[in-house]
């Protein structure tokens, strides 16, 4: 009996077990959901007016959530065992037990609500909708499109007026170095290699420029890391050139961003060692905060007001963590921080599967991408408030399905060889 080619498009070819038919494409519900995160990553409602007070976010979810349903639900077999999702889900079990003993529970609760609840939809309908190496490449491009329009907001206002926006210089840095690590592997062609090329420079651009010492730090460690990966074992080489590239780049840079460099290595006499309002004293006092409350920390989001509550008596404002783990551990317990680095550590071990895969659609690209931009995580991370960052999240997200996809792939041409 003849298959007509239409037939051919709509399943899986050659017919697979009930079992393993779970890759049916979702296209609108994907794009739905790429584009939701313009508004949890670039804060696009905020960036253009005209935009703020529509609900864009919940539009979209709405839309991306219908469109999954008539597409044909969530390819969610084996999901809730899934090595990477479990402690994603430890996390927000953690987040939830401790907004009742939080320091200030409506602050905690208002922060699930407003932010985190949303966020942890629009990764699930990303975890969802990603089902081919083509979707993770979209998700790439995406937050690289996401990372850009933050640069464009930082060089529109600069640093001296880039307060007034939704995100700061800081962050900003952080997503552009994460966003350079995902792109610099990433093989394109034609008018893709312009793309990417413009982009890499766009993205180092805002980095030197963010005087963000984590993203200067960040940066470093991802061209670092893919020069490790582009030349091999050749550790000794790869030094020399970095440092001859870091060199001759430094010599170029403006006087105020040498000075914000120099900083990070004439370290004793800046104001983050010195002053009570620098991170090592406030590094003190969060240890002092994760001590008081080793179970379930003080809360989601209940960080500064723990921290401005210490010694009550001395004059300072209120500081966040300055610290990824140190704020996990701090708002969600110790054992909130150890499954932390137990994600952390999957993502590691997922992106390195995903490196070795010799699968033609060019996961091993994907994979080395994957771990480029964690790297940048927990460089800039470790300076920065960002225990609970959507991008951390989308990088596990993209981990998860990769690799996902790939145990399916191996499935599939399985079953086409036993038939």
């Amino acid at each position: 009996m003849l298959i007509s080619n239409s037939m051919k498009r709509n399943a899986i070819w050659p017919p697979m077990p009930s079992h393993l038919d779970h890759a049916r494409s979702t296209p609108w519900a994907h794009r739905f959901t790429l584009l939701a995160m313009f508004v949890y990553v670039a804060k696009i409602a905020d960036v253009l007016p005209p935009l703020s007070g529509l609900g864009l976010g919940k539009i979209l979810i709405g839309l991306a959530i219908g469109a999954l349903i008539l597409e044909g639900g969530g390819w969610r077999e084996g999901l809730l065992r899934n090595p990477i999702l479990r402690p994603f889900l430890g996390i927000i079990f953690f987040v939830l037990a401790a907004i009742p003993f939080a320091i200030w529970p409506g602050n905690s609760f208002n922060y699930l609500t407003d932010s985190f609840a949303k966020e942890v939809v629009f990764i699930f309908l990303l975890i969802l909708t990603t089902r081919t190496y083509e979707d993770i490449r979209r998700v790439i491009w995406t937050l690289v499109l996401n990372a850009l329009v933050l640069d464009y907001v930082f060089f529109k206002y600069g640093l001296a007026d880039i307060v007034q926006t939704p995100v700061g210089r800081n962050e900003i840095a952080m997503v552009s170095v994460m966003a350079l690590g995902l792109l610099l592997p990433l093989k394109t062609e034609g008018m893709g290699k312009l793309l990417k090329v413009a982009g890499i420079l766009t993205l180092i651009a805002a980095v030197l420029t963010s005087a963000s010492r984590g993203g200067y730090l960040g940066l470093a460690f991802v061209l670092a890391t893919f020069m490790y990966f582009r030349l091999g074992k050749k550790i000794g080489l790869t030094a020399m050139a970095l440092i001859v590239i870091a060199y001759l780049g430094y010599l170029q840079l403006p006087s105020d961003v040498r000075t914000n460099i120099d900083s990070i290595i004439n370290y004793e006499q800046d104001y983050n060692v010195t002053a009570p309002e620098g991170r090592m004293e406030i590094w003190k006092r969060g240890i002092r905060i994760i001590y008081e409350n080793p179970i379930l920390g003080v809360g989601i989001n209940n960080f500064a007001v723990a921290e401005g509550q210490l010694d009550a008596g001395i004059r300072r404002p209120w500081m966040t963590a300055h610290n990824s783990p140190l704020q996990v551990a701090a708002e969600i317990g110790i054992p909130g921080m150890i499954i932390y680095f137990i994600l952390i550590s999957r993502l590691f071990s997922a992106a390195l599967r995903l490196r070795k895969e010799s699968h033609p659609d060019g996961f091993s690209n994907v994979g080395t991408a994957l771990f480029i931009a964690l790297v940048g995580y927990m460089a800039a991370g470790f300076f920065l408030s960002q225990g609970f960052s959507v991008v951390f999240y989308i990088i596990m997200a993209m981990s998860l399905s990769g690799e996902r996809i790939i145990s399916y792939l191996k499935a599939r041409d399985l079953a086409a060889k036993e038939q």
